[in-house]
């Protein structure tokens, strides 16, 4: 069945079963416990915004606005130190001089400290610029959100990787939204 073809109510249950088949892995690429290690992140997290530890969160395309929005959330909600690297002017200094598979890294490198979150977003996991800024966050605490194939570069890259089983742009995408939504909303900052 092509998507126009689709009542909305199906639309919304294939998004439903995407949303559901997401998967979180270590570094290892063993699954983890979804809610219970979920919940450790977000504790992490908390603590890493009372803290006023930098958070990182970079995407392409869709996924930086869906990055864009997830720093936006993280600063109303919590005033966190949530930043979007996708500075127009930056990042496209840094492809022209230097290639747009190392402009990422190479901004990454200027701000990321010790003890900062970065989290990656790339629909496929292919993307070799962010592939590239996962190998700089690789001793922070790094989070990726991927798709389509569960062999993509990214998928064991992060400490937490979230997967979503879908070959579909928008049902990821989404995804990675509410998994988002659902992460600045729990954050608690005492």
């Amino acid at each position: 069945m092509t998507l126009d073809e689709l009542s909305f109510v199906e639309y919304s249950n294939q998004l439903n079963q995407a949303l559901h088949s997401t998967k979180l892995t270590d570094k290892l690429g063993e699954k983890l416990e979804f809610d219970k290690i979920l919940n450790r992140l977000i504790e992490e997290l908390s603590d890493k915004i009372r803290s006023r530890n930098s958070i990182y969160v970079i995407g392409n395309g869709g996924s930086t606005a869906i990055a864009s929005h997830f720093c936006n959330d993280l600063v109303n909600l919590h005033s966190a130190a949530a930043y979007n690297l996708s500075d127009a002017a930056t990042l496209t200094c840094q492809s022209n001089d230097y290639g747009y598979e190392n402009a990422y890294a190479r901004i990454l490198k200027s701000f990321l400290k010790e003890n900062d979150t970065v989290f990656l977003i790339s629909s496929s996991g292919m993307s070799q610029n962010i592939i590239r800024a996962a190998n700089v966050a690789k001793n922070n605490l790094l989070i990726t959100l991927t798709g389509f194939s569960n062999s993509n570069d990214l998928i064991s890259e992060g400490d937490y990787n979230f997967f979503i089983d879908s070959k579909s742009y928008g049902f990821v995408e989404m995804s990675h939204q509410i998994i988002l939504h659902y992460i600045a909303e729990r954050i608690a900052i005492a």
